[in-house]
């Protein structure tokens, strides 16, 4: 079965192996690092916006009582 590219020309592409990256089936050399540090971000994030949230709430239910 022909797809619709390939009976229009095709787009000049030759199937058969990719070629393979340097860093196949390891991780980049800064990739934990990076990682780390964006998972750090996330949970002070969110440790931030806990905290404001408290930070707001206690003064707000003191006003309700």
């Amino acid at each position: 079965m022909t797809s619709v590219i390939q009976k229009a020309g095709g787009l000049g592409t030759v199937p058969g192996p990719q070629p393979r990256s340097q860093f196949h089936g390891r991780r980049r050399p800064g990739e934990l690092i990076i990682k780390t540090v964006l998972r750090l971000a996330a949970i002070l994030t969110i440790v931030t916006t806990a905290g404001i949230l408290v930070a707001l709430l206690i003064p707000s239910l003191s006003l309700f009582r």
